[in-house]
């Protein structure tokens, strides 16, 4: 796209977008304090003394949202779609959503925050895409802190935080200022939506149970190499760097971690050494795919689908497992493969690391433009209450759900999910409670609901490092310390992988080279924030 059509997007957006602040509505409760105060620096705690609103206030809100650029098809834009009115109807709020172009938020957000012509609220993580972060974006009068306003607004939110702890510290600025409202996804089926798969009609066809621990993996892709002429394992390396590092057995993955309140660094730990050295003999002995470093997602996927490859490093619950069931069976109606638990030394262990995603992935601040603070806070205490969080999960009863037992269930069409289910709730890419029922009810393969079981079973929740935030200072020296750090590091990791350098340089130059590039300085500013934070 040229640049002279960008500016003319984003100068269109502008100008909509102006239009559509005009409307925000002046405050119309009698009597109400809202004055906002900073709390002590530091301060951890948020007050659940929160007190309800007398009355329903009612009025206009503009939500900065990244969803939406693209409206579903039959409708001119994704304020029309049955959820909103639903969403207006029973929240008795006019809301009106502000959605850039798809692929183009990030350009639309910068070009709000330089015009200063700010909606009521915008749901984007300020504290890591906001430069300086949310305490710096308070500072600029760009957003407002909530410490108060919760306390007095939000009852459902505080709730909700009270009962997802890990959640409640996200929402703090490096400072200790509530600063968002958040993504809570308390299920822990949401949090583990990726892990280890491997093909189950092989294993029984040799008589093999599903592997738990490293030596059973060890011995599961043999018996593939040798009697089914395969690749045994298959997948992107990469993820190592990305997501996590599923087969940490050793209790090191490559990035940071804590273990008792301290802060390590796993790529530079003995049991990571450990971890590279199993990999490099299964390479050697051809148990991992020889092109691991170079994958596709495309080729992975046909390895699995086409029966070319025995098992996958890392598959996703729904393209992953699900995605492979449908297709494999097609071909081989005895065609299965299964999600694995993360793999351990000792049978019976349970895993100390896997794969998890952020408990908190989307937060919604209210701006310094918002006329009613109230308004906007009984609106997100809407998002997060039992009725909000029905329609955002399941969309209208009778359309889209039905009450089964006492549970909503989505509405099946011909045993398939109904197609209208995007236009009737809004389940991902938001703030507010996400139903681990939902999304498991959306995987139709019964493969793919199994292993969210089976991946959430970890310590992971004990042994990540969550909760606290770098200050602009630290999160500066770290961004910068970073990018030479992984270049070397996964540089050299491929390498002692696929047999480019000896693992006997790991403790007399890898680690030297590691502290040389800064990886102390990392961790030292972790284990501040962290203390600061806790």
């Amino acid at each position: 796209m040229s640049k002279r059509k960008i500016i003319s997007i984003c100068t269109v957006l502008l100008l909509a977008m102006s239009l559509l602040l005009s409307s925000c509505v002046t405050k119309t409760d009698k009597g109400a304090d809202n004055t906002i105060t900073k709390p002590t620096e530091g301060s951890t705690t948020i007050s659940t003394d929160s007190v309800k609103l007398s009355e329903k206030p009612s009025g206009k809100l503009t939500i900065w949202v990244k969803y939406g650029g693209t409206p579903p098809e039959g409708y001119e834009s994704f304020n029309d779609t049955p959820f909103v009115q639903e969403l207006r109807r029973l929240s008795g709020v006019d809301v009106e959503f502000i959605c850039p172009p798809t692929g183009q938020d990030k350009e639309a957000f910068n070009l709000m925050i330089a015009s200063r012509e700010f909606p009521d609220i915008i749901e984007k993580p300020f504290q890591s895409e906001y430069p300086g972060g949310a305490d710096k974006a308070i500072a600029d009068k760009v957003i407002i802190p909530l410490d108060d306003v919760m306390k007095q607004y939000n009852p459902n939110v505080l709730k909700a935080l009270e009962e997802n702890p890990d959640v409640k510290q996200t929402i703090r600025s490096a400072s200790g200022v509530v600063f968002a409202y958040p993504t809570i996804k308390p299920d822990p089926r949401q949090l583990n939506t990726a892990g280890p798969a491997i093909r189950k009609d092989w294993l029984d066809e040799f008589d093999l149970s599903v592997p738990e621990t490293i030596d059973e993996w060890e011995v599961a892709l043999r018996t593939f190499k040798e009697k089914k002429n395969v690749i045994p394992m298959t997948g992107r390396l990469t993820v190592l760097f990305s997501s996590g590092t599923p087969f940490a057995a050793w209790g090191a993955p490559y990035g940071e971690f804590i273990d008792n309140g301290k802060v390590y660094y796993g790529a530079i730990e003995p049991g990571f050494k450990e971890f590279l050295a199993m990999m490099n003999a299964w390479y050697k002995d051809g148990l991992l795919d020889p092109n691991i470093a170079s994958l596709d997602r495309k080729t992975e996927v046909s390895n699995m689908v086409d029966g070319r490859a025995g098992s996958m490093y890392t598959a996703n619950a729904s393209s992953g497992v699900g995605e492979y069931n449908i297709a494999g069976k097609k071909v081989d109606p005895k065609y299965s493969v299964v999600g694995t638990k993360y793999p351990v030394l000792k049978k019976g262990d349970v895993p100390k690391f896997g794969i998890k995603t952020d408990p908190g992935m989307g937060y919604a601040q209210i701006t310094i433009a918002c006329k009613n603070v109230e308004l906007a806070a009984y609106f997100m205490d809407f998002v997060f209450s039992e009725e909000g969080s029905r329609l955002y999960n399941f969309g209208i009863e009778g359309k889209t759900y039905e009450m089964v037992n006492g549970k909503p269930q989505y509405i099946k069409i011909d045993g398939n999910l109904n197609d209208s289910i995007a236009l009737y709730s809004k389940r991902d890419n938001r703030v507010g409670i996400v139903d681990g029922d939902a999304y498991v009810q959306t995987l139709t393969v019964k493969e793919a609901q199994d292993a969210l079981g089976l991946w959430a079973f970890n310590n992971m929740p004990q042994n990540e490092i969550k909760g606290y935030w770098l200050n602009e200072t630290e999160a500066g020296e770290n961004a910068k310390l970073r990018t030479d750090l992984n270049t070397y590091a996964q540089e050299m990791i491929f390498k002692y992988i696929v047999g480019g350098a000896s693992l006997d340089t790991f403790d007399t130059e890898f680690v030297p080279q590691m502290k040389k590039y800064g990886v102390t300085k990392i961790v030292e500013n972790i284990q501040k924030a962290y203390y600061r934070n806790k």
